[in-house]
């Protein structure tokens, strides 16, 4: 998931026209907080999957 989010997040960013730092800083943070949101979901995924076995 992470690959395929900075992926997305790459091919985004390339497309914009020149001169968007706005544009570019509002997609970066929109790009940070998916990535935090996959990893916060990874964490819990794994304590939930000790949980199952226990």
């Amino acid at each position: 998931m992470i690959v395929m989010t900075m992926l997305a997040a790459a091919t985004d960013i390339l497309d914009l026209p020149p001169n968007q730092a706005l544009l570019e800083a509002e997609m970066s943070e929109t790009f940070v907080r998916q990535l935090k949101i996959i990893l916060f979901g990874a964490t819990r995924w794994d304590e939930d999957l000790v949980a199952l076995s226990a």
